[in-house]
């Protein structure tokens, strides 16, 4: 007797995925990831990791597709959703809702309850299942559960990198999760950090989790029988795009989202072998490695300012870093002036440095900086506010770590503050504790980089003098009136 589609539906969950979503299309790697579901819902796998790069229809099929088939199934057994966020997880706590209303009645002869149908908590029909959501950062005491699935319990690089939010994590699995002793769970993450709750569970856990992990770009020993570099979906991303994204992110946002191999922050973010650098030949500034030149004339400046007046930066530096911009795009050190001040001279020496290269200072809005961009208005000192980023040291210089392994960042051949700047600058790993003066203002400038010039707004920059020479003025010289086009004091 010939298989009509419910029946295939009914019994293969890609039959059932390619059934609620005729658009669905069985890809290899989600066919690998359903076949192992499958093994999940008979019992054959009891602890599943699945490890996959974004935008490659992970969560559709795991917090979506097989908590519908899974309870249409096993009508009498009780699933809990979790992610980041509660809101988060009943999206998918809906979806999944969505597919039993629609498909449940005719595949399996169970609908949703009437009057227990909320996204974050859903029954059955005159039968116990139950589908309840939760975000890691809330309990779920008095749910029991069946099956958990766990999808992408960190939010953000910024958590991810976090020790604290690595902690709450675990420590709600180890209270929320294991307490509920599921018959099985399913972790759903794309990997941002090496101990991470996915490396937590294989380090406590050795042997018990059988793990899919498909990286963008494939390895020798594919899982998929892929040739090493080839794309996982290239329906979704070729390789040629998947290159182009590895250049722009840099090695280690690539190692962990892209590759599902996180590595340990340490050994340097900015290495020494990755550095470019420039000499000036007159009027022209000379690149050394590819000879490429171009003059003051062609280029924008502008300063970035770190500033150490809190009681959390007592034994920090003030940096405070003039910048270029080249017809490449190119981030280019003009100048450095770092050292251990108080709160009046910092403000002398920036207003210094924006007279001795006529440009305007981009300082980030805080409490400590107030007073500096006060001085700074009274004495017609052009400025721009930079919005506070993140506060993991870390994560800010991330987009510059990836243009440093790219070669957009240009250091002088020679300068009288060189060794400090590069010191600090290549023994920097991202920890909590390492000097970050320089570093700051680098990862500022290069936010100035991304998201004024790139993004095509060209706002907050200033064209240099044809003299590539610096220009000595005093900070009252820069008036009001003499402002540069598209600058305001605030």
């Amino acid at each position: 007797m010939d298989l009509t589609l419910e029946d295939i539906a009914r019994s293969s969950f890609a039959g059932f995925s390619g059934y609620v979503d005729p658009t669905w299309a069985p890809f290899p790697h989600v066919r690998l990831v359903a076949e192992a579901l499958e093994d999940v819902e008979s019992g054959k796998i009891q602890k599943l990791m699945v490890f996959l790069p974004g935008q490659h229809g992970k969560s559709t099929l795991v917090s979506r597709n097989f908590p519908a088939w899974y309870l249409g199934r096993n009508p009498d057994r009780a699933m809990i959703l979790a992610s980041y966020g509660a809101s988060y997880a009943a999206l998918w706590g809906r979806r999944a809702r969505d597919v039993v209303q629609r498909f449940g009645p005719a595949l399996f002869g169970v609908d949703v309850r009437r009057d227990s149908s909320a996204a974050d908590h859903w029954e059955l029909q005159d039968h116990r299942g139950v589908m309840h959501t939760a975000g890691v950062d809330g309990p779920i005491t008095g749910h029991s559960a069946d099956v958990v699935v766990i999808d992408d319990p960190v939010k953000s690089r910024e958590e991810a990198e976090s020790q604290t939010m690595r902690d709450k994590t675990v420590e709600w699995y180890k209270s929320s999760v294991v307490s509920r002793r599921p018959k099985s769970q399913i972790l759903l993450m794309t990997r941002w950090h090496e101990q991470d709750l996915a490396g937590w569970l294989l380090e406590t856990e050795p042997g018990e989790w059988t793990v899919i992990s498909l990286p963008a770009l494939a390895k020798v020993g594919d899982a998929l029988g892929r040739a090493p570099g080839e794309a996982l979906c290239p329906a979704f991303l070729t390789r040629e795009k998947l290159l182009q994204v590895q250049r722009t992110v840099g090695s280690y946002v690539w190692a962990s989202m892209w590759d599902q191999t996180p590595t340990p922050i340490g050994g340097g973010m900015f290495k020494p072998k990755h550095a470019r650098r420039y000499r000036l030949d007159g009027d022209e500034y000379v690149v050394r490695d590819d000879g490429t030149t171009f003059t003051a004339a062609q280029c924008d400046r502008f300063l970035t300012v770190d500033t150490a007046t809190s009681e959390e930066k007592k034994n920090c530096q003030t940096a405070i870093s003039s910048w270029a911009v080249d017809p490449r795009g190119r981030l280019v050190l003009l100048d450095v002036d770092m050292d251990w001040l108080e709160a009046p001279e910092i403000m002398r020496r920036v207003a210094s440095m924006c007279a001795k290269w006529n440009t305007v200072a981009w300082i980030e809005e805080n409490s400590t900086s107030k007073h500096l961009l006060q001085f700074m208005e009274s004495q017609h000192v052009v400025f721009r506010l930079l919005k506070p980023g993140s506060r993991s040291k870390f994560t800010r210089a991330l987009p510059a770590s990836a243009m440093w392994e790219q070669g957009q960042i240009l250091f002088p051949e020679v300068a009288e503050w060189s060794s400090p700047v590069e010191r600090q600058l290549f023994h920097f790993s991202g920890a909590d504790s390492d000097d970050a003066d320089f570093v700051d203002t680098l990862a500022y400038a290069a936010r100035v980089v991304l998201e004024e010039i790139r993004s095509g707004s060209g706002s907050g920059l200033q064209p240099m003098s044809s003299d590539s020479r610096p220009k000595q003025y005093l900070p009252s010289g820069i008036s009001a009136s003499g402002r540069p086009p598209g600058f305001e004091r605030r």
